[in-house]
């Protein structure tokens, strides 16, 4: 392995929780939009309900 894979496998190494942090936000982000999207549901099926 010469030393430009070394220096590429290190950085990968540092990276890896960074993309671990990414990957959970992300994965919050698409819960917390369902959850946003169940809620503009509810309010509109209430609103024309209501009327």
């Amino acid at each position: 392995m010469n030393s430009e894979e070394k220096k590429y496998l290190r950085s990968i190494k540092k990276m890896a929780p960074t993309y671990e942090i990414f990957t959970t936000l992300a994965a919050m982000l698409r819960r917390l939009q369902s959850k946003v999207d169940q809620l503009l549901k509810n309010s509109r099926a209430l609103k024309y309900h209501d009327a």
